[in-house]
């Protein structure tokens, strides 16, 4: 017809008109917000900047049900560096389950599919929270219902649905404000699903009906991404079925040409991380997508911290199997846990190959994170909602209290010249890249060991020239001899003591603000001491 949707959207594609001459990259900078969001439909879009490098994500809560809707509540997707990471899966009617999905997965049951009209999972989820700025900007959405139910529906002019009362089917007395982000006023917004009017049959309602299918404490998940020199997200799962102990698979539908180039594991709990680093093929570039998985809950470290697998593509209801044309193969990587309630929390950053990771540290209770670069520190907050069954997560100002810096100032007297040191080592291209003291049969403690010097620390010049690595130690304050922490630094030639960076103040993580016998020592001098405690903080 003249009037259809078609009709007028044919015209606009095809005379469609540009509204300025200048650069694509220009236009977007201008015209398109770095951020969108849209209430109704639960979707957000997030991204670092508007040019093809940018970080950009996408998280689909799915608060409407319209169209041929997947079990994709709470699915997100990453690209970053020019290509896709973390993908929006194939469509389709036998692809509905959150299986095909970048979700969460619960003794290998998500959410479930009712099988008439397509094949549809209409239940919704919910936004809980929404907030966007130039420094971070994150989404929360709520799938528990949408796990905990499945839905039926059977258009019907007067009767009811013929399984109401039946195999534990009743009506579906919730409405769209139930879950809606902004209530609405307006009358359809206040009809229980059971006697809203079917969406294509004229004098005809839903009859939607309900039984639970997968109860669900809590599912609910938020998606932030933080911007800067160096954008990140964090992907932050409260998710919950019980009080027993289940098998969890956290999930992200990766690129079909990613593999898995190394996996790290590190469970000290100020500095626990399991990273999983992704590679794309060498004739495509030399990107990569590090997965740190920041808490996970029962993982005990005896298995890989994640792996790849291969999506079987099966219909949901009639077990046929399809070849989802034109991508053969298809995977997807996969962290499991063995808990109560996981409480996953991923970091997800694009890098090209040779690139310094970031450092991240815990607070003892793990609600603040520091994730620092070499050019730039985040001090992340997870604020607890909901009497802790969810978590916002926040930018915060200060330090979290459990991390110290020190400021230490040495002199060496083999390289002291009468007014500062000699920066001899450095000139000459003799000092290690990588700590010494390990490697000489040195025991760190705490956090010390394998500090890495980033290259700028050796173009510092006149007094900050880099002479030679030392070690602090933090001794207890009633037991001299004993360690608490140490950390290999950097010594400049006006005999300040600084971090890796050759310009930073010595941190010291997971330690608090205290009384502390100060040390420092050295590969071929004698180690001196402070007489007494000093406050270190």
């Amino acid at each position: 017809p003249d009037d259809s949707y078609l009709n007028y959207m044919v015209p606009a594609a095809v005379f469609a008109l540009d509204y300025s001459n200048t650069t694509f990259n220009t236009q977007a900078a201008t015209a398109i917000p770095t951020d969108y969001f849209a209430p109704d439909r639960g979707l957000a879009i997030m991204r670092s900047g508007t040019d093809s490098l940018a970080l950009s994500s996408q998280f689909h809560c799915r608060q409407d049900m319209g169209g041929h809707t997947h079990g994709d509540k709470n699915d997100f997707t990453l690209s970053g560096l020019g290509r896709i990471w973390v993908r929006k899966t194939y469509g389709g009617s036998p692809f509905q389950p959150i299986y095909f999905h970048s979700g969460i997965l619960i003794d290998d049951k998500g959410i479930g599919v009712g099988d008439p009209d397509g094949d549809k999972v209409r239940q919704p989820g919910k936004l809980l929270d929404y907030q966007s700025g130039t420094g971070l900007t994150c989404v929360t959405g709520d799938a528990t219902y949408a796990y905990t139910w499945e839905w039926h529906w059977s258009p019907q002019v007067s009767n009811d649905h013929p399984w109401l009362g039946a195999n534990g089917w009743e009506k579906v007395t919730e409405t769209w404000n139930d879950f809606q982000y902004i209530p609405q006023t307006e009358p359809q917004f206040h009809i229980p699903f059971y006697d809203f009017p079917d969406w294509h049959q004229d004098g005809k309602l839903e009859r939607m009906v309900k039984r639970e299918y997968n109860p669900m404490q809590r599912v609910i998940r938020t998606t932030g991404m933080v911007k800067g020199n160096n954008p990140f997200m964090l992907i932050v799962d409260d998710i919950q079925k019980d009080n027993a102990s289940h098998n969890y698979k956290w999930v992200a539908q990766v690129a079909n040409d990613l593999e898995i180039e190394s996996t790290n594991v590190n469970l000290d709990d100020c500095r626990y991380r399991n990273d999983i680093i992704l590679k794309e093929p060498a004739a495509t570039g030399n990107r990569r997508l590090l997965v740190r998985v920041l808490n996970n809950e029962g993982y005990t470290g005896e298995t890989t911290p994640g792996y790849l697998e291969e999506l079987d593509y099966v219909g949901f209801f009639n077990g046929t199997t399809y070849n989802p044309n034109p991508n053969f193969f298809r995977h997807r990587l996969v962290v499991e846990s063995n808990s109560i309630a996981p409480d996953f929390r991923v970091l997800l950053f694009p890098f090209e190959a040779g690139d310094v990771l970031p450092e991240t540290s815990w607070n003892t209770t793990r609600d603040s994170l520091v994730v620092r670069f070499s050019d730039e520190e985040h001090v992340i907050a997870f604020v607890p909602q909901a009497g802790g069954d969810w978590h916002k997560i926040a930018l915060a100002n200060t330090r979290p209290i459990d991390q110290v810096q020190l400021q230490v100032k040495a002199y060496l007297q083999g390289p002291y010249n009468g007014e500062m040191m000699n920066d001899d080592l450095n000139t000459n291209t003799l000092l290690p890249n990588a700590e010494p003291f390990t490697g000489l049969g040195y025991t760190h403690y705490g956090e010390g060991g394998g500090e890495t010097m980033a290259a700028s620390a050796t173009t510092q010049t006149d007094n900050d020239a880099i002479v030679d690595w030392v070690v602090i130690e933090l001794r207890d304050e009633n037991a001299p001899s004993t360690i608490l922490a140490t950390r290999s630094a950097l010594l400049q030639r006006d005999g300040d003591i600084v971090d890796v960076d050759g310009t930073s103040i010595v941190t010291f993580e997971c330690l608090k603000a205290d009384s502390y016998h100060v040390a420092v020592r050295h590969r071929n001098h004698l180690g001196v001491m402070t007489a007494l405690p000093v406050w270190v903080d």
